[in-house]
């Protein structure tokens, strides 16, 4: 495998990564104009290139690096321990006459469960009243709490 085939991989690669998550931000635009650069000047010989092979790659590995240092340091960091003020927000789902449907249960059960950890925390229920329901889940939910 020729070097030009590896940087026309590499090239194509940083054009897919820029285009698959379909959105328009710094780093994808980075990456395609980096891709560009990498695909002109791999295939135009000049001396000119050979200079600027070298500092491509660098800045690709320093970008490289940074994505790395920054994903590492959002990965070791741990949340807050002194929370004060937490609010748990539990959203409505189907109701079967005065009681919750088994999705609904879960989440509240759930609730209940952190609610008993942190007992300062608040509770705030939400959904309301279909067609086919009695009582809103609200209601139904702010009982069985």
């Amino acid at each position: 495998m020729t070097k030009t085939r590896v940087l026309d991989g590499i090239a194509a690669l940083m054009f897919y990564f820029a285009i698959a998550p379909l959105m328009l931000n710094a780093g994808s635009i980075v990456l395609l104009l980096g891709g560009s650069l990498l695909l002109v000047l791999n295939h135009f010989k000049t001396d000119w290139r050979d200079r600027l092979m070298p500092l491509i790659a660098a800045a690709l590995a320093l970008c490289f690096l940074y994505a790395l240092l920054i994903l590492g340091f959002a990965h070791l960091r741990q949340p807050p321990q002194d929370l004060q003020n937490e609010t748990v927000i539990v959203l409505g789902c189907k109701v079967n006459g005065d009681q919750p449907s088994l999705m609904l249960k879960r989440r509240l059960d759930t609730a209940v469960a952190y609610l008993k950890e942190n007992p300062d925390a608040r509770c705030i229920v939400s959904g309301g009243q279909g067609d086919n329901e009695t009582r809103s889940e609200a209601s139904v939910m702010g009982d069985y709490l």
